[in-house]
Protein backbone atom coordinates (compact mmCIF):
# COMPACT_ATOMS: atom_id res chain seq x y z
CA UNK A 1 0.00 0.00 0.00
CA UNK A 2 1.40 3.31 -1.20
CA UNK A 3 2.05 5.85 2.06
CA UNK A 4 1.23 9.25 1.08
CA UNK A 5 -2.00 11.67 -0.20
CA UNK A 6 -4.69 9.99 -1.42
CA UNK A 7 -4.69 12.02 -4.59
CA UNK A 8 -1.13 10.49 -5.51
CA UNK A 9 -1.51 6.89 -4.29
CA UNK A 10 -2.48 5.43 -8.26
CA UNK A 11 0.15 8.12 -9.80
CA UNK A 12 3.40 6.29 -11.32
CA UNK A 13 6.58 7.42 -10.06
CA UNK A 14 9.38 7.90 -12.48
CA UNK A 15 12.57 6.65 -9.79
CA UNK A 16 14.84 7.26 -13.15
CA UNK A 17 15.61 10.86 -13.15
CA UNK A 18 15.65 13.66 -10.51
CA UNK A 19 16.49 10.96 -7.69
CA UNK A 20 19.14 13.16 -5.24
CA UNK A 21 20.86 11.97 -1.93
CA UNK A 22 19.81 13.19 1.00
CA UNK A 23 20.88 12.40 4.14
CA UNK A 24 18.58 11.92 7.81
CA UNK A 25 18.91 15.32 9.97
CA UNK A 26 15.62 14.44 12.42
CA UNK A 27 14.09 10.94 12.29
CA UNK A 28 10.18 9.76 12.03
CA UNK A 29 10.26 10.36 15.98
CA UNK A 30 11.89 13.70 16.11
CA UNK A 31 10.01 15.12 13.45
CA UNK A 32 6.40 13.81 14.92
CA UNK A 33 4.57 14.52 11.81
CA UNK A 34 3.45 10.95 10.53
CA UNK A 35 5.50 9.39 7.73
CA UNK A 36 7.76 12.47 7.79
CA UNK A 37 11.62 11.98 8.07
CA UNK A 38 13.35 15.54 8.20
CA UNK A 39 16.42 15.39 5.52
CA UNK A 40 19.33 17.57 4.41
CA UNK A 41 19.37 17.39 0.45
CA UNK A 42 23.42 18.98 -0.87
CA UNK A 43 21.61 19.47 -4.40
CA UNK A 44 19.14 21.88 -2.76
CA UNK A 45 20.73 23.25 -0.24
CA UNK A 46 24.87 23.34 -1.24
CA UNK A 47 25.36 26.57 0.43
CA UNK A 48 24.23 24.60 4.17
CA UNK A 49 26.72 23.53 6.13
CA UNK A 50 25.32 19.96 6.81
CA UNK A 51 28.15 19.24 9.46
CA UNK A 52 26.35 20.98 12.30
CA UNK A 53 23.38 19.16 12.27
CA UNK A 54 19.61 20.50 11.99
CA UNK A 55 19.33 24.24 11.99
CA UNK A 56 15.87 25.62 13.50
CA UNK A 57 16.81 29.72 14.19
CA UNK A 58 14.63 32.51 14.14
CA UNK A 59 16.29 35.45 12.34
CA UNK A 60 15.42 38.88 12.63
CA UNK A 61 13.92 40.44 9.37
CA UNK A 62 15.23 44.37 8.59
CA UNK A 63 12.29 45.96 7.59
CA UNK A 64 14.43 48.68 6.62
CA UNK A 65 14.77 46.99 3.04
CA UNK A 66 11.13 46.86 2.00
CA UNK A 67 9.99 50.41 0.69
CA UNK A 68 7.75 52.21 3.60
CA UNK A 69 5.11 54.55 1.07
CA UNK A 70 2.26 54.30 3.59
CA UNK A 71 -0.53 52.24 2.71
CA UNK A 72 1.01 50.30 0.45
CA UNK A 73 3.74 48.85 3.06
CA UNK A 74 3.39 45.24 3.38
CA UNK A 75 2.32 42.81 6.55
CA UNK A 76 6.03 42.05 7.60
CA UNK A 77 7.30 39.33 10.23
CA UNK A 78 9.37 40.46 12.94
CA UNK A 79 11.34 37.17 12.60
CA UNK A 80 11.59 34.41 9.67
CA UNK A 81 12.71 30.82 10.62
CA UNK A 82 15.40 29.40 9.04
CA UNK A 83 16.04 25.74 8.31
CA UNK A 84 18.64 23.80 6.59
CA UNK A 85 16.06 20.15 5.65
CA UNK A 86 13.09 19.20 4.42
CA UNK A 87 10.33 17.15 5.26
CA UNK A 88 10.12 13.89 3.01
CA UNK A 89 7.33 11.24 3.41
CA UNK A 90 7.97 7.69 3.00
CA UNK A 91 7.26 6.39 -0.69
CA UNK A 92 6.67 2.40 0.47
CA UNK A 93 6.66 -0.41 -1.55
CA UNK A 94 3.66 -2.34 -2.05
CA UNK A 95 2.02 -3.94 0.99
CA UNK A 96 5.38 -2.78 3.69
CA UNK A 97 5.18 -0.58 6.27
CA UNK A 98 7.42 2.25 6.65
CA UNK A 99 10.93 1.26 8.16
CA UNK A 100 12.98 2.75 10.66
CA UNK A 101 15.56 5.25 9.40
CA UNK A 102 18.31 6.34 11.43
CA UNK A 103 19.54 9.95 11.72
CA UNK A 104 22.89 10.25 9.95
CA UNK A 105 21.67 7.62 7.13
CA UNK A 106 21.22 8.39 3.35
CA UNK A 107 18.73 7.66 1.33
CA UNK A 108 17.36 8.93 -2.69
CA UNK A 109 15.25 12.06 -2.34
CA UNK A 110 12.67 13.02 -5.32
CA UNK A 111 9.89 14.75 -5.97
CA UNK A 112 6.76 13.06 -6.55
CA UNK A 113 5.70 13.50 -10.49
CA UNK A 114 8.04 16.57 -9.91
CA UNK A 115 6.37 18.71 -8.11
CA UNK A 116 8.54 20.43 -5.49
CA UNK A 117 5.19 20.40 -2.78
CA UNK A 118 6.11 16.76 -2.30
CA UNK A 119 9.31 15.26 -1.85
CA UNK A 120 9.26 11.85 -1.03
CA UNK A 121 12.55 9.48 0.47
CA UNK A 122 13.37 5.98 -1.36
CA UNK A 123 14.32 2.87 1.59
CA UNK A 124 17.04 1.82 -1.11
CA UNK A 125 20.42 3.64 -0.52
CA UNK A 126 23.09 0.53 0.25
CA UNK A 127 26.27 3.22 0.48
CA UNK A 128 25.76 3.88 4.11
CA UNK A 129 23.95 1.60 6.70
CA UNK A 130 23.95 3.44 10.05
CA UNK A 131 21.08 1.93 11.47
CA UNK A 132 21.73 -0.50 14.29
CA UNK A 133 17.97 -1.68 14.51
CA UNK A 134 14.92 -1.98 12.48
CA UNK A 135 11.56 -2.94 11.82
CA UNK A 136 10.36 -4.38 8.51
CA UNK A 137 6.50 -5.37 8.28
CA UNK A 138 4.64 -7.15 5.56
CA UNK A 139 1.14 -6.82 5.74
CA UNK A 140 -1.77 -8.27 3.24
CA UNK A 141 -5.63 -7.49 3.27
CA UNK A 142 -8.19 -10.60 3.64
CA UNK A 143 -11.04 -8.54 2.83
CA UNK A 144 -13.00 -9.30 -0.28
CA UNK A 145 -14.62 -5.46 -0.72
CA UNK A 146 -11.07 -3.16 -1.19
CA UNK A 147 -13.21 -0.59 -1.05
CA UNK A 148 -13.28 -0.96 2.88
CA UNK A 149 -10.36 -0.64 4.65
CA UNK A 150 -10.14 -4.15 7.21
CA UNK A 151 -9.34 -3.94 11.00
CA UNK A 152 -7.17 -6.50 10.72
CA UNK A 153 -5.22 -8.61 8.18
CA UNK A 154 -2.48 -10.98 7.88
CA UNK A 155 1.99 -9.65 8.67
CA UNK A 156 4.89 -10.85 9.06
CA UNK A 157 6.71 -8.45 11.55
CA UNK A 158 10.38 -8.75 11.96
CA UNK A 159 11.69 -6.30 14.48
CA UNK A 160 15.24 -6.36 16.02
CA UNK A 161 14.31 -2.75 17.84
CA UNK A 162 11.44 -5.21 19.60
CA UNK A 163 13.35 -8.12 19.70
CA UNK A 164 10.58 -10.20 17.87
CA UNK A 165 9.32 -11.88 14.91
CA UNK A 166 5.77 -12.29 14.86
CA UNK A 167 3.21 -14.29 12.13
CA UNK A 168 -0.56 -13.19 12.53
CA UNK A 169 -3.46 -13.56 10.56
CA UNK A 170 -7.08 -12.49 10.29
CA UNK A 171 -10.68 -13.40 10.24
CA UNK A 172 -11.52 -10.83 7.54
CA UNK A 173 -11.78 -13.27 4.73
CA UNK A 174 -14.45 -16.20 6.49
CA UNK A 175 -11.85 -17.33 8.54
CA UNK A 176 -12.77 -19.09 11.29
CA UNK A 177 -10.10 -18.29 13.65
CA UNK A 178 -6.96 -15.75 14.80
CA UNK A 179 -3.54 -17.20 15.07
CA UNK A 180 -0.25 -15.91 16.08
CA UNK A 181 3.22 -17.17 16.07
CA UNK A 182 5.72 -14.80 17.90
CA UNK A 183 9.48 -15.46 18.74
CA UNK A 184 10.49 -13.09 21.18
CA UNK A 185 14.40 -12.56 21.72
CA UNK A 186 13.80 -10.01 24.37
CA UNK A 187 12.03 -12.22 26.95
CA UNK A 188 13.52 -15.89 25.47
CA UNK A 189 9.87 -17.36 24.44
CA UNK A 190 8.20 -18.39 21.30
CA UNK A 191 4.56 -19.00 21.74
CA UNK A 192 1.62 -20.02 19.27
CA UNK A 193 -1.90 -19.15 20.29
CA UNK A 194 -5.17 -18.56 18.63
CA UNK A 195 -8.09 -15.96 19.57
CA UNK A 196 -9.36 -18.27 22.27
CA UNK A 197 -6.34 -18.43 24.23
CA UNK A 198 -5.49 -22.35 22.92
CA UNK A 199 -1.38 -21.98 23.09
CA UNK A 200 1.88 -23.66 23.05
CA UNK A 201 4.68 -21.84 25.08
CA UNK A 202 8.12 -22.97 25.23
CA UNK A 203 10.44 -20.63 27.88
CA UNK A 204 14.25 -21.12 27.60
CA UNK A 205 15.02 -19.64 30.59
CA UNK A 206 13.09 -21.08 32.44
CA UNK A 207 13.40 -24.28 30.90
CA UNK A 208 9.76 -24.71 30.51
CA UNK A 209 7.45 -26.02 27.94
CA UNK A 210 3.42 -25.67 28.37
CA UNK A 211 0.42 -26.34 26.09
CA UNK A 212 -2.98 -25.58 27.44
CA UNK A 213 -6.43 -24.99 25.76
CA UNK A 214 -9.00 -22.78 26.37
CA UNK A 215 -10.75 -25.30 29.04
CA UNK A 216 -7.43 -25.38 31.42
CA UNK A 217 -6.08 -28.58 30.55
CA UNK A 218 -2.21 -28.28 30.39
CA UNK A 219 0.62 -30.20 30.09
CA UNK A 220 3.63 -28.77 31.80
CA UNK A 221 7.54 -29.34 31.23
CA UNK A 222 9.80 -27.37 33.88
CA UNK A 223 13.37 -28.36 34.09
CA UNK A 224 13.13 -32.10 35.61
CA UNK A 225 9.41 -32.48 36.76
CA UNK A 226 6.68 -32.91 34.48
CA UNK A 227 2.68 -32.19 35.56
CA UNK A 228 -0.37 -32.82 33.72
CA UNK A 229 -4.10 -31.68 35.06
CA UNK A 230 -7.22 -31.95 32.96
CA UNK A 231 -10.93 -31.48 34.42
CA UNK A 232 -11.89 -33.87 31.78
CA UNK A 233 -11.01 -37.63 31.40
CA UNK A 234 -7.16 -38.72 30.94
CA UNK A 235 -7.01 -42.10 28.67
CA UNK A 236 -3.88 -43.58 27.99
CA UNK A 237 -4.15 -46.76 25.09
CA UNK A 238 -0.84 -48.71 23.75
CA UNK A 239 0.38 -52.24 23.23
CA UNK A 240 2.25 -52.06 26.24
CA UNK A 241 3.18 -49.61 29.43
CA UNK A 242 5.52 -49.33 31.52
CA UNK A 243 6.58 -47.81 34.62
CA UNK A 244 9.33 -47.14 36.35
CA UNK A 245 9.64 -44.88 39.27
CA UNK A 246 12.91 -45.15 41.21
CA UNK A 247 11.57 -43.78 44.76
CA UNK A 248 7.80 -44.26 44.88
CA UNK A 249 4.09 -44.50 43.04
CA UNK A 250 1.17 -42.49 44.25
CA UNK A 251 -2.24 -43.28 43.29
CA UNK A 252 -5.14 -41.47 44.40
CA UNK A 253 -9.16 -42.26 43.43
CA UNK A 254 -11.60 -40.02 44.60
CA UNK A 255 -14.37 -42.44 44.19
CA UNK A 256 -12.51 -46.13 42.88
CA UNK A 257 -9.72 -47.71 41.35
CA UNK A 258 -10.39 -50.47 39.09
CA UNK A 259 -7.44 -53.08 38.04
CA UNK A 260 -8.61 -55.25 35.50
CA UNK A 261 -6.39 -58.36 33.50
CA UNK A 262 -6.63 -62.06 33.38
CA UNK A 263 -3.38 -62.17 35.76
CA UNK A 264 -2.56 -59.36 38.65
CA UNK A 265 0.84 -59.64 40.24
CA UNK A 266 1.77 -58.17 43.23
CA UNK A 267 5.49 -58.66 43.73
CA UNK A 268 6.28 -56.72 47.36
CA UNK A 269 10.72 -57.49 48.11
CA UNK A 270 9.77 -56.55 51.89
CA UNK A 271 6.28 -55.93 52.98
CA UNK A 272 3.39 -55.59 50.90
CA UNK A 273 0.72 -53.31 53.20
CA UNK A 274 -3.19 -53.23 52.86
CA UNK A 275 -4.83 -50.59 55.36
CA UNK A 276 -8.44 -50.36 54.86
CA UNK A 277 -11.79 -50.48 57.35
CA UNK A 278 -12.99 -53.12 55.09
CA UNK A 279 -11.36 -56.29 52.90
CA UNK A 280 -13.61 -58.13 50.74
CA UNK A 281 -11.95 -60.63 48.67
CA UNK A 282 -14.39 -62.96 46.52
CA UNK A 283 -12.41 -66.03 44.66
CA UNK A 284 -14.34 -68.06 42.72
CA UNK A 285 -11.83 -71.21 42.59
CA UNK A 286 -9.28 -71.28 44.74
CA UNK A 287 -7.91 -69.34 47.13
CA UNK A 288 -3.81 -70.74 47.86
CA UNK A 289 -0.96 -69.51 49.93
CA UNK A 290 2.10 -70.63 48.19
CA UNK A 291 4.21 -69.74 51.17
CA UNK A 292 4.13 -72.82 53.77
CA UNK A 293 2.50 -72.73 56.45
CA UNK A 294 5.52 -72.92 58.84
CA UNK A 295 6.43 -69.44 57.25
CA UNK A 296 3.46 -68.10 56.73
CA UNK A 297 2.61 -65.29 58.87
CA UNK A 298 0.27 -62.72 58.33
CA UNK A 299 -0.60 -60.11 60.94
CA UNK A 300 -4.35 -58.18 59.58
CA UNK A 301 -5.81 -55.51 61.66
CA UNK A 302 -9.01 -54.27 59.87
CA UNK A 303 -12.65 -53.77 61.61
CA UNK A 304 -13.50 -56.59 59.53
CA UNK A 305 -13.05 -59.04 56.92
CA UNK A 306 -15.10 -61.20 54.36
CA UNK A 307 -13.69 -64.32 52.87
CA UNK A 308 -15.62 -66.12 50.14
CA UNK A 309 -13.41 -68.99 48.81
CA UNK A 310 -12.93 -72.92 47.89
CA UNK A 311 -10.81 -74.43 50.22
CA UNK A 312 -8.89 -77.82 49.37
CA UNK A 313 -8.81 -80.00 52.48
CA UNK A 314 -6.31 -82.67 53.81
CA UNK A 315 -8.80 -85.45 52.23
CA UNK A 316 -8.35 -83.69 49.22
CA UNK A 317 -12.17 -82.71 49.64
CA UNK A 318 -12.61 -79.33 47.94
CA UNK A 319 -15.12 -77.67 50.04
CA UNK A 320 -17.02 -73.49 49.97
CA UNK A 321 -16.56 -71.93 52.96
CA UNK A 322 -17.14 -68.51 54.24
CA UNK A 323 -15.55 -66.95 57.22
CA UNK A 324 -15.63 -63.83 59.00
CA UNK A 325 -12.71 -62.11 61.39
CA UNK A 326 -12.88 -59.29 63.25
CA UNK A 327 -10.42 -56.90 65.01
CA UNK A 328 -7.25 -58.60 65.40
CA UNK A 329 -6.04 -61.78 63.87
CA UNK A 330 -2.84 -63.88 63.76
CA UNK A 331 -2.42 -66.42 61.14
CA UNK A 332 0.63 -68.47 61.09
Amino acid sequence: MFIGDSTYELKHADYTHGKMLGKVFKTQEEVGAGTYVAFYVPKLLPLMDSTQGPIETDESVLKSIFANNGDTMPSIPSTVSIVNYIKCKYNAYSNFAQSIIALGETSWIFFFDGDYKYPRYLDENPDERKRKTDTVELFVYGKPDVDDIPSDYYKLRISTKENLINIHTSKENGEDHVYDFMINTKENFVEIKDEKNNHILLETDKKRIVSENETGTFTEIIDRDINHECPGNYSIKCDNYSLDAKTMIKRKGGVKIDDTSPVINLNGDTTVKITTPMLNLSVSSLLKSSSPMNKFDVAIDVNSILIHAAFMSQSGISYMQGLTMSKMYLIG
